[in-house]
């Protein structure tokens, strides 16, 4: 299945927050030009939104309900195309919801053709996202960023998950002391080939302390 709305934090997501920390005054960090998120969000999409979106963001704010319908009208745009996709459900730690495309095949089909299904559901999936929900996410990203009390309760608890994996980390771990095990963590897994780290499992629980600021 393929997770077609939701945000999903691998490796890339982690390593493009530090470096955004690091360019925001980490350790060091000096950005030179504008960083990738600084740029106009059409530019960096590399599209225009949709006229369903521009009204949604017309007034600059995103509702919940707003937020839902471009998700539904997404999902029902992959299921009207002949792509087999689950009902969206909302997942409390993303603060996003979720839905899943899928490939049904029967069992004699040929290798050709589950790559060309694969295929299908990729490309239909993409056009549906465009047309009805990246400009939207991207805004709803934007108002999900937690405040300073609530960010400081998901540090918290981020590294208690840390803690509970194995692996030490310091009494009062500071947000820069966290990115340096991160990048540490990332290192670490790239040598092996992108096997899974106790610490990277934990900044998967928490997408929201990864969430980019964009600009719209």
């Amino acid at each position: 299945m393929r997770p077609s709305s939701g945000f999903n934090v691998g490796l890339p997501a982690i390593a493009v927050f530090l470096l955004l920390l690091g360019a925001c005054g980490g350790k060091g960090g000096v950005a030179q030009g504008p960083l990738p998120t600084q740029l106009p969000l059409d530019q960096r999409m590399g599209f225009a939104p949709s006229e369903f979106q521009r009204e949604i963001l017309a007034d600059g704010v995103v509702t919940f309900a707003e937020y839902e319908g471009a998700v539904l009208a997404g999902a029902r745009c992959v299921a009207d195309r002949g792509v087999s996709v689950e009902p969206p459900f909302w997942d409390e730690n993303a603060y996003r919801f979720v839905y899943y495309t899928k490939v049904e095949l029967p069992p004699e089909a040929t290798p050709a053709e589950e790559q060309a299904a694969v295929d299908l559901m990729n490309s239909v999936s993409d056009d549906c996202w465009r047309e009805y929900q990246a400009f939207v996410e991207q805004a709803w990203d934007n108002q999900s960023i937690p405040e300073a009390d609530e960010r400081a309760r998901l540090v918290d608890q981020l590294v208690s998950c840390i803690r509970s994996a194995g692996v030490e980390v310091g009494m009062s771990p500071s947000y820069e002391d966290l990115s340096d095990l991160m990048a540490e963590e990332l290192a670490a897994a790239e040598e092996a080939g992108g096997e899974n780290r106790p610490v990277l499992d934990c900044a998967r629980e928490f997408p929201r302390l990864f969430i980019i600021p964009t600009s719209q």
